[in-house]
């Protein structure tokens, strides 16, 4: 059973060393002016590692879960709730000011709003 637990905990380490070096390059190409983004792979380092603890509970213990900590894709999972929550305010805000008009005077001609004096 140790050597799945290795096996595991080495894709486990894979996954986790590829979302942190696809990280750092776009963060490297965000600053050169090139705006291209990264997609991580969020589930499948927790997954080899929990494997991975499964199969070598004695052996590795919970050290198998440090790549699935380390791992930006697994904290992707953490910060998901707020992002999404940020973008239907993002798209909620961005409607509103497109049925608002942003033009005072056609607002104030439409009595929307008192004459400015």
């Amino acid at each position: 059973m140790i050597y799945g637990s290795i096996i595991c905990l080495f894709l486990a380490t894979l996954i986790a060393l590829g979302n942190v070096g696809g990280a750092t390059a776009a963060i490297i190409r965000k600053r050169k002016g090139i705006d291209k983004g990264y997609s991580s792979v969020p589930l499948f380092s927790l997954l080899f590692a929990t494997a991975a603890w499964f199969l070598g509970k004695h052996t590795i213990g919970f050290w198998a879960f440090v790549p699935a900590i380390l791992d930006p894709g697994t904290w992707m999972l953490v910060a998901l709730p707020g992002a999404l929550i940020e973008a239907i305010r993002y798209e909620k805000k961005k409607d509103t000011e497109q049925t608002s008009g942003g033009d005072s005077s056609t607002r104030a001609d439409a009595g929307l709003e008192p004459p400015q004096r």
